[in-house]
């Protein structure tokens, strides 16, 4: 609550010190002037900016503007700029203005009397019409508690008021949430997708349309590569990144991913299928099962080599010179081996035993399949499938010592 006028003189000073310990007394919170502690800017300045921030203004108004204002162009008082900033600011004013009558006037001390100056006549008439002001006499202190009791009471009822109306409108909105939840499978997706987001940041980090196939079963490809996103999965590494793939051709986009993390101190072991072994039956029965009917005709037709299988060997050979490269220059961080036996899945885990801990298994079925699914989860939202993926890369990599192309020094 912000008191305006006059700093305390003979005129107000009683007035002003009375109705401030009304107030006090009452539990109210009250700003003077004369409790203003030092401050580099002009008192002008300072008082619009206190009163911004109350919910009352009482002005105590005589036959006087107060102090004039060496910063306004218009010779306003600090009395008036206060007021008028309280009006502009929506703080609601409460003007008690000393009567003008004969009574009054004589009892006034002539050296506070200004009602010669049109300004001062203009500035107490615009409260008559423009405020209910309540008006007090020369020998009385104006008692201000009713009015502003009854403000309160207004301002509470308001604020109530208004709190109904965001119920009102909040419940509106959850039921017609609830009853799109009810009616759309895609709205119960994205909800679905905003409660796991919330309950496991880790799996859904990477989500990007918001709806919940990303939980637990990815169900295609063409999810996978809508609604993941490797290279922040990648650059979530905190201590190792294992992967066990077939050509895991990924690691061209994704080899600056790799050579922070690594680069970080972080570990990455890589197994990968055996393309360089003499008559692998294993991977031509690989893509044998996985090409469509026209490719798998042509390796059905010929012992030697096709497109396809020379396409795939190339592809895997330059994958093997990225992992050469990133070995040279991190030769204690990162490990390949082979694997010469069927690959049934592909898996990769980053951090197993930390809190950012996450897996990602990808099931590959055979007979042209058109959707391959993969499954997700993390430490929070699946420990124990986390530790089995895990184990089962110990395994792969354990089986697969012998064919060990770059090791860890």
């Amino acid at each position: 609550m912000w008191f305006a006028g006059q700093l305390p003189t003979k005129d107000l000073g009683a007035h002003r010190q009375e109705v401030s310990s009304r107030l006090d007394k009452a539990g109210f919170d009250v700003i003077r002037m004369e409790d203003w502690t030092a401050d580099p800017d002009h008192p002008a300045e300072v008082s619009v900016r206190n009163i911004a921030r109350c919910d009352l203004c009482i002005a105590l108004i005589a036959f006087q503007r107060g102090t004039i204002s060496t910063r306004d162009r218009r010779r306003r008082s600090i009395t008036q700029l206060e007021i008028e900033t309280a009006k502009r600011k929506g703080v609601r004013v409460l003007a008690f203005v000393l009567r003008d009558n004969a009574a009054n006037r004589e009892a006034w001390p002539a050296e506070f009397n200004r009602l010669d100056d049109p300004a001062v006549v203009a500035w107490r008439r615009d409260f008559e019409r423009e405020l209910t002001s309540q008006f007090f006499d020369a020998g009385e202190m104006p008692d201000v508690l009713p009015a502003v009791t009854r403000q309160i009471v207004e301002i509470e009822r308001g604020r109530r008021a208004r709190l109904s109306r965001v119920i009102v409108l909040g419940s509106a909105l959850l039921v017609i949430a609830l009853a799109g939840f009810g009616l759309s499978g895609d709205a119960r997706a994205w909800l679905v997708g905003q409660i796991l987001r919330y309950h496991d940041p880790i799996v859904m980090s990477g989500v990007r349309t918001g709806d919940s196939s990303l939980a637990r079963l990815i169900e295609s490809r063409a999810d996978l590569l809508s609604n993941t996103n490797f290279a922040t999965e990648i650059l979530g590494t905190r201590e190792s990144f294992d992967i066990f793939a077939n050509v895991f051709g990924t690691i061209r986009d994704h080899r600056n991913e790799l050579e922070t993390i690594l680069a970080r101190g972080a570990r990455v072991r890589i197994v990968l299928t055996d393309f360089w072994q003499q008559d692998d039956a294993g991977w031509r029965a690989f893509l044998a099962a996985t090409e469509d009917e026209t490719k798998t005709g042509e390796l059905r037709r010929t012992g030697s080599r096709t497109s396809l299988e020379t396409a795939t060997v190339a592809s895997a050979e330059s994958v093997r010179e990225i992992i050469g490269e990133l070995h040279r220059r991190h030769p204690d961080r990162i490990a390949l081996r082979l694997n010469r036996r069927p690959l049934l899945f592909t898996l990769w885990l980053r951090d197993p035993d930390s809190g950012s801990g996450m897996a990602h298994l990808g099931v590959h079925y055979y007979g042209q399949k058109a959707d391959w699914p993969a499954f997700r989860t993390s430490r929070r939202t699946g420990g124990r499938n986390l530790a089995s993926a895990r184990d089962q890369f110990e395994r792969i990599w354990s089986m697969c010592a012998d064919a060990e192309v770059y090791g860890m020094r």
